[in-house]
């Protein structure tokens, strides 16, 4: 039983140190795409960045929807552009979402869409239930009120 337990442990340390070399690769291959992208070495920037969006890294889609939309070392094409502002943002990128519904709004390669655009600039606000639970935070203020009256003077009110 200890075994399996052992093996438990290092196949868990195992895997966690492995994370954490794709996630020291990852950042280090996305600063080194940048680099490669500002000294004009955008097709080498692009293959990184492309390696990276295609294992769902939303940084790399990210980027390359930037530079599509801008036409920064690349065409402008805003087709490309929504498509990799798309994958990002369906990862929960909040900065993907919202740019997304900057092109519904101003239809940069889309038609103008209102319904859509607000849609994807409040995507995220579907998953902050901060409402929840609202009515009953409510009556345990009005419950404290008395109390709080009688504690808290009323403003420029003396004692």
């Amino acid at each position: 039983m200890s075994f399996s337990i052992h093996r438990g442990v290092v196949g868990l340390a195992l895997v966690f140190s492995c994370s954490l070399v794709t996630a020291a690769g990852v950042d280090d291959d996305l600063r080194e795409a940048a680099k490669l992208h500002r000294k004009g070495e955008t097709a080498r920037a692009v293959a990184i960045w492309q390696f990276w969006a295609a294992k769902g890294e939303v940084d790399a889609a990210y980027n390359l929807a930037v530079i599509h939309q801008h036409g920064d070392g690349v065409a402008v094409d805003y087709a490309r552009a929504l498509h990799w502002y798309r994958q990002a943002a369906e990862r929960g990128d909040k900065a993907s979402q919202f740019q997304i519904g900057l092109m519904y709004q101003t239809g940069q390669g889309v038609a103008v869409d209102a319904a859509a655009a607000h849609r994807w600039f409040t995507m995220h606000r579907r998953e902050h239930l901060h409402h929840h639970g609202h009515e009953l935070q409510m009556a345990a203020r009005r419950d404290q009120m008395p109390t709080l009256a009688a504690v808290v003077p009323a403003p420029g009110a003396t004692r």
